[in-house]
């Protein structure tokens, strides 16, 4: 069951053991979930995951990108220019 997350820009959410801020919401290249290259609105992403240095990344993502943090699957549904929001579901396969 996918959760929605709303983190507004300049400021980060915490899930479980993932900590994602999120900021620079402009109008920029990211890649879509497809692996495509696309340009829209998107935002930059910091996350970083406790107890695990290598789980640390930043990206850059807009409507459609998904990407994986701890023991999480995100996928983005909207960037706004001072907000993004995600969907979330915990994967039991990343542990």
């Amino acid at each position: 069951m996918w959760t929605d997350l709303t983190i507004e820009s300049n400021t980060q959410a915490h899930i479980g053991n993932v900590a994602i801020g999120a900021g620079n919401c402009w109008t920029a290249e990211f890649t879509g979930a497809d692996g495509n290259k696309l340009t829209g609105l998107s935002c930059a992403l910091w996350i970083s995951v406790k107890d695990d240095p290598a789980g640390g990344h930043s990206l850059r993502v807009g409507p459609g990108s998904t990407f994986a943090a701890g023991n999480y699957d995100f996928e983005v549904v909207e960037v706004f220019d001072d907000a993004i929001r995600l969907q979330y579901k915990i994967n039991f396969a990343n542990d």
